[in-house]
């Protein structure tokens, strides 16, 4: 591999209720240094540069060396550990926060950037993602639950940053782009094919650029005018409801969803949730041995699933757009089953005790699910003016059983849960 790669550069922009922010998207050796100039217009006085453990150190010194250019830099490290003694300091006036990380990384630092706002000291916020799910969805919303309605004032994605990803991360994280071709644009559905399997086709930064010029198009015309994305723009949380209640179960993996200390020091962050009733019910309640942690982006390719069964069911999307739903995951190479042991009534009962509430699609703490559901490829289900569909426990639960695994795949998972571990000399 060339130790120089070809430089990329793609220029978008996505406007969240009237506020547009740049997204910039670069690669190779030149495109790092299009972080000064940029950076530079937000006449910064100081950054702090906000990471996660286990990024590769290259990374944020390459960051930390160009930002030095314009101001101090002062580094912050959410760690799942001790609290980093860097969270307690005030922001000085001026600040301009830097996100490099993933999803966690990214809502922290809007949290971080809205509360220095608040304080009056006109805190900015930069985004460079370092996933794919960061760089084709959370970097691209401003409906962050620690920071509603903060715009950043730069998203700054350079797709080197992913050359240190194995690829087994970089599939299940175009999740977000499935999702919009199938709920927003489905024109895409063949095209898309192509940019889906960097598992075998290896990682190329042309296929991932496009990828998230793509993202960042589709979103672009729904939030202009729904930037809290409970309107029109609610489409982009289509299969998030059953995702989420997986997630619950399975627990996610802990290199894209990891609870971070500085969580309690955000306002409002201490409320209970939903969310964390499950997971402390997990915790505490008897029940099924667990499944293998799921990445998030394959616990959507299964909430995407569900949704088109449920509508099915329902009669308000056709037999044949639903198989559309599993040609384009098989081309993806996602999962198309529960994870074994997991059943349909483990997923339901999360849904009932409101596991599933996150952003805007909420679930009840008792009685019907509310879900966003399709009338067609690309076309949203309306009730009432809204994208949210009821759906009784009933038809949820039969949805849900249409993925669970077969009896071949259910007894295999517990034939090797099971099997004594060979010792080794």
């Amino acid at each position: 591999m060339s130790r120089h790669h070809p430089t990329l550069s793609l220029d978008r922009a996505v406007v969240a209720g009237g506020i547009r922010r740049p997204v910039l998207i670069r690669g190779g050796h030149d495109g790092w240094r299009t972080l000064t100039p940029a950076a530079a217009e937000l006449a910064p006085d100081a950054f702090l540069l906000v990471t996660p453990t286990g990024l590769p150190e290259a990374h944020t010194a390459r960051l930390t060396a160009l930002l030095t250019t314009l101001a101090p830099v002062r580094r912050l490290t959410l760690t799942s550990g001790a609290p980093d003694p860097e969270a307690d300091r005030p922001l000085v006036p001026g600040t301009v926060v830097v996100a490099l990380g993933g999803t966690r990384v990214i809502q922290h630092a809007a949290g971080l950037a809205a509360r220095g706002r608040r304080a009056g000291h006109g805190t900015r916020l930069i985004v460079a993602p370092s996933t794919p799910s960061a760089m084709t969805d959370t970097a691209l919303s401003a409906a962050h639950p620690s920071a509603p309605g903060f715009v950043p004032a730069l998203v700054w994605t350079h797709l080197d940053l992913l050359r240190t990803l194995p690829p087994d991360e970089l599939r299940p994280g175009l999740a977000a782009l499935v999702r919009n071709v199938l709920a927003v644009s489905p024109a895409f559905r063949t095209s898309v094919g192509d940019l889906l399997r960097p598992d075998r086709t290896g990682y190329d930064p042309r296929l991932m650029a496009r990828a998230i010029a793509l993202s960042a198009d589709i979103r672009a015309t729904l939030t202009a005018y729904d930037p809290d994305e409970r309107g029109p723009a609610q489409a982009l949380h289509y299969g998030r409801t059953v995702a989420t209640a997986l997630l619950a179960l399975t627990g996610p993996r802990p290199t894209t969803d990891r609870p971070l200390p500085i969580a309690r020091r955000l306002p409002g962050a201490g409320a209970p949730t939903a969310r964390r009733r499950a997971l402390a019910h997990r915790a505490t309640a008897p029940g099924p041995a667990p499944a293998p942690r799921l990445h998030p982006g394959d616990a959507l390719a299964l909430g995407l699933l569900v949704a088109a069964r449920v509508a099915v069911l329902l009669g308000v999307l056709t037999p044949g757009a639903e198989r559309a739903h599993h040609e384009l995951l098989e081309r993806w190479g996602a999962p198309r089953e529960l994870p074994a042991p997991l059943t349909a009534a483990d997923v339901a009962a999360v849904l009932r005790r409101g596991g599933a509430s996150q952003g805007a699609v909420p679930a009840p703490h008792s009685g019907p699910a509310r879900m966003v559901l399709l009338g067609d490829l690309g076309r949203p289900h309306v009730v009432r003016g809204r994208l949210l569909t009821e759906v009784d426990h009933d038809v949820l639960t039969a949805a849900l059983e249409a993925i669970e695994p077969t009896t071949t795949t259910a007894q295999s998972a517990q034939s090797a849960q099971s099997a004594p571990q060979a010792s080794v000399a």
